[in-house]
């Protein structure tokens, strides 16, 4: 076979290619399928969004004595610039104390046990023990 004839078969086909667009040449005339795509009748996954938590403290109770603050959480003594679950503490007041916890910051009050929050007849003063 020349070249010559083998350069007018590739013009012919081609040309076919061009006039049919490539429709007509192959059996079912149909795109294939992507491989890659789910079956049919699947919903698209939705992942759940990953929902922060923040650990659980508990104050219960504060020291102040002049330049001497410390406050009792979660059962740990505890001074300014320590960590306590996952945080850090970063002030200590008379009523609470202030977390740093992946640069946010929470504060978290001291409820003494002794204070009733009842209404009414049955309401009564409470000491601490």
């Amino acid at each position: 076979m020349s070249w010559a004839f083998r350069f007018a078969l590739v013009c012919l086909f081609m040309a076919v290619l061009v006039i049919t667009g490539n429709h007509g040449l192959w059996a079912g005339s149909e795109s294939l399928p992507d491989p890659t795509e789910p079956p049919g009748g699947y919903e698209e996954s939705v992942q759940p969004k990953y929902e922060e938590t923040k650990p659980s403290w508990k104050v219960e109770s504060i020291l102040h004595s002049g330049n001497r603050r410390l406050a009792v959480i979660n059962g740990q003594i505890i001074h300014v610039g320590q960590s306590v679950s996952g945080g850090t503490v970063t002030a200590i007041t008379e009523t609470g104390v202030t977390i740093q916890y992946r640069g946010k910051h929470f504060t978290v009050r001291v409820i003494p046990e002794g204070i009733s929050t009842k209404t009414g007849s049955n309401a009564r003063e409470e000491s601490r023990p």
